[in-house]
């Protein structure tokens, strides 16, 4: 998959996700998202206005400081020479849930295909696994 690189442990089970941001920029920002709503679901809510008024009385605040307001357990930023994120590192042992459901809402939308099939995320781990026992078992042999 063009931009999606998947590290196993030795198991063979995908336990870390590469995601090239070039390619697939958007599927960080419906992770993201989905992290932040979960993070916030138990927080007082602001209404407009109050939102309004603070940022009134704030003009400094920041909303797209990546260094700051993106930073979650588990992931981590590869960056270019001028500092611009280029691809996320994500940790499956901690996010796999929210990887599965963004997995395979884009199988579902026909945004990812995997060779011939069209496979869930379950179908895919078990298509890894089977392919690192089946290299290991070359070099067994």
């Amino acid at each position: 998959m063009k931009g999606i690189q998947f590290k196993v442990d030795e198991h063979g089970n995908p336990n870390t996700l590469v995601l090239d941001l070039d390619d697939w920029g958007e599927i960080w920002e419906d992770f993201y998202f989905g992290w932040q709503v979960d993070a916030t679901k138990n927080e007082p809510t602001l209404s407009w206005e109050e939102v309004m008024a603070d940022l009134d009385a704030n003009p400094e605040l920041e909303c797209d400081d990546i260094e700051d307001d993106c930073a979650i357990e588990g992931t981590q930023f590869l960056i270019d020479e001028s500092g611009k994120p280029k691809s996320v590192i994500i940790d499956l042992d901690e996010h796999e849930e929210r990887w599965e459901g963004i997995y395979d809402e884009l199988i579902e939308e026909g945004n990812l295909l995997i060779g011939r099939n069209v496979v869930s995320w379950k179908e895919t781990k078990a298509e890894i696994r089977a392919n690192v026992e089946r290299e290991r078992g070359k070099y067994r042999d």
